[in-house]
């Protein structure tokens, strides 16, 4: 930093100058300051997506299984119509308690607490774009 007597005379009214390199290396470490939260928020979007998908992947998993249960209980003269049932209904309680538990940083994924998904949305849309609404033709 050099210093510019203002208006020629020296002291309190000294004006302060930053020579170009000093300015230039303010602006790459407010750069990488900047680019260093963009990863933590990007570490943390990730991780929050991968409990998502964790959860989604288990619930996919139970629902596979249902689509199973209610196949054989479509065939006909099926004699374990009442068990296929309570098992069912065992995979649905336990759906419920996959979306229940589907948390992070204690905010639910899943259950619509965080309002008509807008946080998700938001982030979804910062990490991979605007999503395309047109139809095809």
């Amino acid at each position: 930093m050099s210093q510019v007597p203002k208006d020629g005379v020296p002291g309190d009214g000294m004006v302060y100058y930053l020579d170009t390199p000093a300015i230039a290396k303010f602006q790459r470490e407010k750069q990488v300051e900047k680019l260093d939260k963009e990863m933590e928020q990007t570490v943390e979007d990730i991780r929050m997506l991968q409990v998502t998908q964790t959860a989604l992947e288990s619930i996919e998993s139970l629902l596979l299984q249902m689509k199973e249960l209610a196949t054989l209980a479509l065939q006909p003269h099926c004699p374990n119509r009442l068990r296929l049932n309570q098992q069912f209904q065992a995979l649905k309680q336990e759906i419920d308690r996959v979306v229940e538990s589907a948390e992070y940083n204690g905010m639910n994924l899943l259950n619509g607490s965080i309002g008509p998904y807008s946080e998700i949305i938001a982030m979804l849309q910062k990490a991979f774009g605007p999503a395309d609404t047109s139809t095809p033709e």
